[in-house]
């Protein structure tokens, strides 16, 4: 029972830990959709090739931090989803093993 209890909170920390990497995620959704935006705008201006200029630069920058940290979220976060799913089957596992002693010590 000790064992259960303690993959049962390993499974919760597990989950936790997704849940916030996936806010993690979702949080640079909205900050990447305005820079690429901003950047597409300056883009369609006349005489484009004269707005290479700091506001370029720092958009372009930007955008590659925000990329750069999305995709190091992503290999933590599959991670993560590989140790919670196999944390939910030892979970589950241990429930069908105490189930059937509890089957066979009070049958029907």
């Amino acid at each position: 029972m000790d064992s259960w209890r303690r993959r049962t909170k390993r499974s919760r920390a597990w989950k936790t830990l997704l849940h916030q990497l996936r806010e993690a995620l979702r949080s640079k959704d909205g900050p990447m959709k305005v820079a690429t935006t901003r950047f597409a705008v300056r883009a369609k201006r006349p005489n484009v090739e004269q707005t290479r200029d700091y506001v370029h630069g720092g958009l372009l920058s930007e955008i590659n931090d925000i990329s750069g940290s999305q995709e190091a979220l992503k290999p933590t976060n599959s991670l993560c989803r590989g140790n919670n799913f196999t944390a939910s089957e030892e979970t589950k596992s241990d429930l069908q093993q105490d189930i059937a002693i509890k089957k066979k010590e009070y049958p029907d």
